[in-house]
């Protein structure tokens, strides 16, 4: 008997009953929902301990349906398994329906949509024409202009840091008078 039954079945006597009563008899109600709700935890953890269905055999392997195990080549064999999408089932699945409507394959995370064309072949088509962007152009540019500046630093720093060292003379001391 499920418990909207239970409170059903109490609740027309329970609505005469005074106001202390009532209290006690929905604080009784919570009370033994609580119980029932450990007596479930209580069995779920008995049912799968041990990554086994314990009830109503003890100790059944959960295991894919073997439906799945033979749709994905399932075998005892150690060695790895590519599964690649089918357009149809290659076994007999139970209640399959062929699907209606092609879907899109991909996702451009760029546009947030999807497509059935990959993005090399969207990239390739839009690249191959003639009218680029005039932001894209200069953003091409900015970047451009400041590798080449980071660069020119790069090697004044450098040629500055090495002619500091020459100056300098040995860095590393000598261990004996003779060497």
């Amino acid at each position: 008997q499920s418990w909207q039954d239970r409170i059903d079945g109490e609740v027309e006597a329970a609505s005469r009953l005074p106001v202390p009563l009532l209290v006690k008899w929905q604080i009784d109600i919570q009370h033994r929902v609580v119980d029932d709700w450990w007596k479930m935890a209580d069995f779920l953890v008995m049912k799968y301990n041990d990554q086994r269905i314990n009830h109503p055999n003890v100790g059944a392997a959960t295991g894919y349906p073997q439906w799945y195990a033979d749709m994905v080549g399932f075998s005892h064999d150690v060695h790895p398994l590519w599964v690649q999408p089918a357009s149809q089932p290659v076994v007999e699945v139970k209640d399959y329906q062929p699907p209606l409507y092609p879907l899109p394959k991909v996702w451009d995370y760029a546009s947030a949509t999807w497509s059935f064309e990959p993005a090399s072949t969207i990239l390739s088509s839009s690249s191959s024409s003639s009218n680029t962007s005039p932001e894209g152009a200069s953003i091409l540019m900015l970047q451009s202009l400041l590798t080449l500046v980071a660069l020119g630093a790069g090697v004044v720093l450098g040629r500055s840091y090495e002619q500091r060292r020459q100056g300098g003379g040995d860095t590393y001391l000598r261990l004996s008078a003779s060497a």
